[in-house]
């Protein structure tokens, strides 16, 4: 009696649910992107949606792929689409922020990161790039928030610990800047920059001797470092530099 053939278990494309393994156009593209021949996905992700124009996914596929490529207007008109029948696609409007973002057009990205959030609170990468562009919009307090959720629920993203302590310093949040640049000195001891912001919390907080310590590390990775040895020779009243 012949066996029976065991049941295939073929993977499967997170977004779109293309069965890897088919001749399926959107397989076909996966494959290509995975090998880094963006072109020749874009080309079949568009031969896809030629067949089956609704599916949002394979739209999603190359609106991303297309952004990744600098090709930002076509990807803003295909995932803005996208948003017009699907509004809370947290993925698409995370891009359409950052397509924001890179146009310089900050408040607009600022939205879309928001909405995001409302579609899907836990998408790190998007509270990473909220506090960025708040930063930069000199909305402090929202960056703050952004960086102490990143830093309570993902631990792990080092970086943030960085933006946490850098957006604490600007708003005057001294103990909060120290430490999260201790933090950030953990994984990355050799870091002038979080030396040298380390240095001014400590400054700034009275604790000279500390600041010293600091600005000399920062000097030990980059010894012609102005600020550092600027900020230095203002602590010590010595100069470092000849006729500087």
């Amino acid at each position: 009696m012949p066996k029976k053939k065991e049941k295939e278990t073929k993977e499967k494309c997170p977004y779109c649910g293309a069965l890897l393994g088919t001749t399926d156009p959107v397989m076909e593209a996966m494959h290509k992107e995975i090998e880094g021949n963006l072109d020749d996905a874009v080309y079949l992700y568009q031969k896809a949606i030629e067949k089956n124009p609704e599916n949002i996914y394979t739209r999603f596929h190359l609106g991303e792929i297309l952004y990744r490529l600098g090709k930002t207007d076509k990807a803003r008109d295909i995932l803005s689409s996208i948003i017009e029948v699907a509004p809370k696609f947290a993925e698409v409007l995370y891009l359409l922020g950052l397509i924001s973002y890179r146009r310089a057009r900050i408040r607009e990205a600022i939205e879309y990161f928001e909405k995001a959030l409302e579609c899907d609170p836990h998408m790190a990468m998007v509270h990473y790039w909220l506090g960025f562009a708040s930063y930069h919009a000199g909305l402090l307090e929202k960056a703050y928030k952004s960086y102490e959720y990143l830093t309570n629920e993902h631990p792990d993203i080092t970086i943030a610990f960085y933006h946490l302590g850098v957006v604490s310093l600007s708003l005057g949040r001294i103990e909060k800047a120290i430490e999260s640049f201790k933090k950030v000195l953990v994984e990355n001891p050799q870091s002038p920059r979080a030396h040298s912001f380390l240095a001014e919390a400590y400054y700034k907080k009275g604790q000279i001797y500390e600041a010293k310590e600091e600005l000399k590390k920062v000097l030990e990775v980059e010894p012609d470092d102005k600020k550092a040895i600027t900020m230095l020779e203002l602590i010590t009243d010595e100069k470092l530099i000849p006729n500087a």
